[in-house]
C-alpha cells in the first residue's frame, strides 16, 4: 500500500472493510491526530469481529509488545494498538518489523508517533508493506475540515460550519475534549441527525481557561444581555470578577494589535481558514520577524479567524473608550460595586459605543 495523507484516512478504512488490511499501520506527525486515527481504526477492525489488544509501551515494555504479537490468534487476524510516546530503539523495531512481516496474514500493528526516521525499520516496512500516513503539523490542523464531520460521520450525525465553529471556540483544539462534547450532544440530540448551534450552547460548557473569551463573543454576535448572562454563571461557578476582567483586558489588546496587522495586511479579510493561516505566518515573520507580540504569538491562528468578525465592529479610535470603560470596571469591582451591576454597565457602555458610531456612519 501506498503512503497516504491525512485526507486519505476514509480510503483506509474503505479497503479495510473490503478485507485488504495492512500488518502495520503507522501514523507520523501530529500525535494528537495520529493516536485519534489510530483509535478509530482500532475500534473499526474490532468491530469487524478480529482479536484485539492494546499495549502502552510505557507501562507494559517491550517483552508484553513481543509476547502480544507472538502469541496466536483463534479467530483469524489479531490486532495490536501500540501507544508510544517515543521512537522503539533501531534494533527492537527491527525484530518488531520482522515479525510483521512473517505473520502479514494473521497480524495487524496500530500506531502513531511524531517523528520516526525514514530509515527506521518500522518506518521502512509501512512503506513497503503496509500503510504510512503522513500527518500535518500541529499548528497546519484544521479540525473544521477533517476531524469534527469525521466524528460526526461516525454516530450518523452532521452539522454546518456556524455549528462546528461554535463548538472549536467553546472546547478549543484538544481533540480528546471535542470528541467527548460531540458524543455529549449525540446523546443530547438523540435520533435527530443535525445537530444545530442551540444545541451546542444548551450542551457545551466552555473549558474554564477559554470561558471568559466566549463572553465577549456572546457580546459581539448574541448582544449584551447574553454576555451578562454568561458572566453570571462564570462567577457562580466560582470565576473571580477580576480574573474576567484581566481576561478581557488581553482579549482587547489582543483585538488591537490585530487590528493595526489587518491594516497592513488586508487581504486576510477575506480568506477561508487554511489560506488565512499561511498568510497569517508570512505576515508575521514579513513584519516582526522572530520576535511577534506575544498577544499575537501566543494565539492559535483559529482564535485569530475567528476574531475577524468582531474586528469588523471596530475602528481604531474606538480602542482609546474601550480601555476606559476597562479601567472603569476594574475600579468599580475594587471600591466594592456589586459584580452584577459593574459588568452589566460595561457590556452595554461598549454596545452603546458601537450603536453611536454606527448611527454617525448612517
Amino acid at each position: 500500500m501506498p503512503v497516504f495523507k491525512r485526507h486519505h484516512f476514509d480510503k483506509i478504512i474503505d479497503l479495510a472493510s473490503k478485507g485488504r488490511i495492512a500488518p502495520l499501520y503507522l501514523f507520523l506527525g501530529n500525535a494528537e491526530i495520529g493516536r485519534e486515527l489510530s483509535r478509530r481504526l482500532f475500534r473499526f477492525l474490532v468491530g469487524q469481529g478480529f482479536w484485539a489488544e492494546e499495549i502502552d509501551l510505557k507501562e507494559k515494555g517491550l517483552e508484553a509488545l513481543k509476547a502480544a504479537l507472538l502469541s496466536p490468534s483463534l479467530l483469524g487476524r489479531k490486532v495490536v494498538l501500540l501507544r508510544l510516546e517515543s521512537p522503539l530503539p533501531a534494533p527492537e523495531s527491527e525484530k518488531i518489523a520482522g515479525i510483521l512481516g512473517a505473520h502479514k496474514q494473521r497480524l495487524t500493528l496500530i500506531s502513531a508517533l511524531e517523528e520516526l526516521a525514514e530509515t527506521d525499520p518500522l518506518a521502512l516496512f509501512a512503506r513497503e508493506a503496509g500503510v504510512l500516513m503522513r500527518l500535518p503539523a500541529r499548528k497546519g490542523t484544521d479540525f473544521l475540515r477533517y476531524e469534527i464531520p469525521e466524528i460526526l460521520a461516525e454516530f450518523g450525525k452532521k452539522m454546518d460550519r456556524e455549528t462546528a465553529e461554535e463548538l472549536l471556540s467553546r472546547v478549543g483544539d484538544d481533540l480528546g475534549a471535542l470528541r467527548q462534547e460531540i458524543e455529549k450532544l449525540v446523546l443530547f440530540v438523540g435520533e435527530r441527525p443535525v445537530i444545530y448551534v442551540e444545541d451546542v450552547r444548551e450542551v457545551v460548557s466552555p473549558r474554564v481557561e477559554a470561558a471568559p473569551y466566549s463572553v465577549l463573543e456572546a457580546l459581539f454576535h448574541h448582544g449584551p444581555e447574553e454576555a451578562f448572562r454568561l458572566t453570571q454563571e462564570l462567577i457562580t461557578q466560582g470565576v473571580y470578577p477580576l480574573v474576567l476582567v484581566s481576561t478581557f483586558l488581553t482579549f482587547f489588546k489582543r483585538l488591537w494589535v490585530f487590528t493595526e496587522l489587518l491594516e497592513k495586511v488586508p487581504d486576510l479579510l477575506h480568506l477561508d481558514y487554511p489560506r488565512f493561516r499561511q498568510k497569517l505566518e508570512q505576515a508575521k515573520k514579513e513584519l516582526w520577524s522572530n520576535h511577534p507580540p506575544k498577544v499575537i504569538h501566543k494565539t492559535h491562528p483559529y482564535a485569530l479567524f475567528r476574531m475577524l468578525k468582531v474586528v469588523r465592529q471596530f475602528e481604531k479610535e474606538d480602542f482609546r473608550q474601550v480601555f476606559r470603560y476597562l479601567k472603569g470596571l476594574d475600579e468599580a469591582l475594587k471600591t466594592g460595586a456589586l459584580p452584577s451591576e459593574a459588568f452589566y454597565a460595561f457590556f452595554w457602555g461598549l454596545k452603546e459605543l458601537f450603536w453611536r458610531r454606527n448611527s454617525c456612519k448612517a
